[in-house]
């Protein structure tokens, strides 16, 4: 089961690189301040992956546990 939470974790970083810059890449686009677009990036790392990241990290393994694994 540590395989797959890290796998699943992998998974999951490697997709967040690429939304994290879509996102980024939007606002950029939409004329934010230097200053706000840094501002929202050092959010987003913060939030996504600290508590928020381990939270729904659980949530996949609590479902798994009561429905059974894929």
């Amino acid at each position: 089961m540590l395989t797959n939470k890290v796998s699943c974790r992998a998974r999951f970083e490697g997709a967040w690189k690429v939304i994290k810059q879509v996102l980024l890449d939007y606002i950029t686009g939409e004329g934010m301040p230097k200053d706000a677009i840094e501002l929202y990036e050092r959010n987003l790392d913060y939030n996504i992956s600290g508590g928020k990241l381990n939270r729904g990290m659980s949530v996949v393994d609590t479902a798994e546990i009561v429905k059974g694994p894929r």
